[in-house]
């Protein structure tokens, strides 16, 4: 981990698995299926926010397993069988 790879190791024509980090994003509009009301009623005094939770009058809460918007990404992907087109030692850094 955190090794340089020379690029000496690869040959056009190679498979190989490409491991990373995803990108993150802070903001997710909802995570449980809930909708916006600008999907809902596209209106432009409508400003995007996510939809209903739950319900208004009984139970008068969440009810449990509902859950609201959280951040994703930032975890590890790995995508394999990826061909290695051409190798180019002049240009690499």
């Amino acid at each position: 981990m955190g090794d340089k790879v020379s690029v000496d190791l690869f040959a056009a024509g190679d498979t190989i698995s490409v491991s990373g980090t995803s990108r993150a994003s802070a903001s997710r509009a909802s995570s449980s299926g809930t909708t916006s009301a600008r999907r809902r009623h596209p209106r432009l005094d409508v400003p995007p926010g996510p939809g209903s939770i739950g319900a208004s009058a009984w139970p008068s809460r969440t009810l449990k397993g509902n859950e609201g918007g959280r951040a994703h990404g930032a975890e590890k992907v790995t995508v394999r069988n990826v061909e290695v087109v051409r190798v180019d030692a002049a240009t690499t850094c």
